[in-house]
């Protein structure tokens, strides 16, 4: 029951940001680093859901639970501290996503992509999946 409710405040939280004001949009280009030798640069416009541009670019990451916040398939990591602080800072962690993290032992400067919107900060970053 609880799952449920949780999963339900995650499905509104998507949406919340899908229905944000939407009419400064721009495109960023940022870096999705699959392993030591390649990464995919993607392009996206700033108010997209973070996930949803990953799977549309077919970057492989398994999003098992829909995007609601309670897998973790969909971690996305930043090396430099400075840019995760950046972009945390304005998409602060919720007690759901820092829930997730800790219980799949998550390593520092890690985040759900499920729930983050693309936001100028991702201009010229390198996530690692």
């Amino acid at each position: 029951m609880l799952k449920n409710i949780l999963s339900l405040k995650n499905l509104q939280n998507l949406k919340n940001l899908s229905k944000k004001n939407t009419k400064n949009f721009s495109t960023i280009t940022f870096q999705i680093k699959v392993d030591e030798s390649s990464s995919i640069p993607i392009k996206a416009e700033t108010g997209q859901n973070f996930a949803q541009v990953l799977q549309k670019n077919k970057i492989p990451l398994e999003f098992e639970c829909g995007h609601c916040c309670e897998c973790g398939t969909c971690m996305v990591q930043l090396e430099d501290k400075q840019q995760f602080d950046e972009i945390t800072k304005k998409q602060p962690l919720l007690s759901d996503e820092k829930m997730t993290l800790k219980s799949e032992g998550a390593p520092q400067q890690t985040r759900l992509s499920c729930q983050m919107e693309i936001t100028q900060e991702f201009e010229g970053k390198v996530f690692t999946i």
